[in-house]
């Protein structure tokens, strides 16, 4: 199981110059990825059962609707859950 849990919104010049993601998970490793671009993987913490990620307004595409991905895998690497999350640019 992987879930992002915030809505698509990313992070304005005039609001914020960041923004927080969480990803809740049941597997030990999970990797974010931003329009395909991996943002790094982190373990899970397995006592609060999530990981986060800072986006910056300069990570975001110049063009088209951004993609969040959170990919869950188990301890031996392989795959075992995903989710995505769209915004329009």
């Amino acid at each position: 199981m992987v879930h992002i849990v915030e809505k698509a919104e990313w992070p304005t010049p005039h609001l914020s110059p960041s923004r927080t993601i969480h990803v809740y998970s049941s597997a030990p490793d999970i990797e974010l990825q931003l329009s395909g671009s991996s943002l790094g993987v982190r373990k899970n913490s397995e006592w609060l059962g999530w990981t986060e990620w800072n986006i910056t307004q300069q990570q975001l595409p110049t063009s088209g609707a951004a993609t969040l991905t959170a990919i869950a895998r188990n301890r031996s690497g392989s795959v075992v859950a995903t989710h995505s999350r769209v915004a329009p640019s």
